[in-house]
């Protein structure tokens, strides 16, 4: 049994949106002698700070649901697809049937270029974890997705696993008593990387594998 390093860089909360950079950071004073062209500036800073910050946030989700979140590939922006292009080439590529996919909800974050799919159906989510590629006015784009965290969870991801390994084999490797808090593993699409889900608010700095 060894030792895998996490990518705190992927870190997510139980939205599914990726964890994006503090700006609050950065401070807004403007110190001794500043001018009015100063005070705008900053002024406009702060507006602009605070659209990001709206656009990064996702809406409210039921939070029974289980999230899925889907990374676009092959330079494709969301901005430029139509809400019910999404909806439809998404539960194609799920192969869901229209009507039963009208009660999942499909949330695009345009700041992100993401999408988390939230659905109170185990068979639903396992199908909308398994896309890998969606097809948009005849163009086939490549996604990653993977099964966002639980309330109450934090996720990250540890990188390099064989392409043969599979879902079982994940699983019983990193959902044991040597993890103790970690409680689900998942592989991202078809890549080496695998997503942890992790019971509380802090994530360990290495899993047993």
């Amino acid at each position: 049994m060894g030792k895998l390093g996490l990518n705190h860089v992927l870190q997510t909360s139980q939205d599914g949106a990726k964890a994006t950079a503090d700006v609050n950071s950065r401070s807004n004073n403007l110190g001794g002698g500043a001018t009015g062209s100063d005070t705008r500036h900053s002024r406009a800073k702060r507006v602009n700070k605070g659209r990001l910050l709206k656009g990064a946030r996702m809406p409210d989700l039921p939070r029974g649901d289980i999230k899925i979140v889907l990374l676009p590939r092959g330079g494709l922006h969301l901005s430029d697809v139509t809400r019910v292009e999404l909806n439809r080439t998404i539960a194609a590529a799920a192969q869901i049937p229209a009507n039963e996919a009208s009660e999942d909800v499909v949330c695009p974050n345009l700041q992100q270029n993401i999408v988390v799919v939230s659905t109170s159906k185990r068979e639903h989510a396992d199908r909308y974890a398994a896309v890998g590629r969606i097809d948009i006015r005849g163009t086939a784009h490549e996604v990653s997705a993977y099964e966002a965290a639980l309330h109450g969870t934090v996720k990250d991801v540890i990188r390099g696993i064989p392409l043969e390994d599979t879902a079982q084999k994940i699983q019983a490797n990193v959902v044991h008593k040597h993890n103790p808090t970690a409680l689900q593993a998942n592989r991202i699409g078809k890549t080496r990387s695998v997503v942890i889900a992790f019971q509380g608010h802090k994530v360990p700095n290495y899993v047993r594998w």
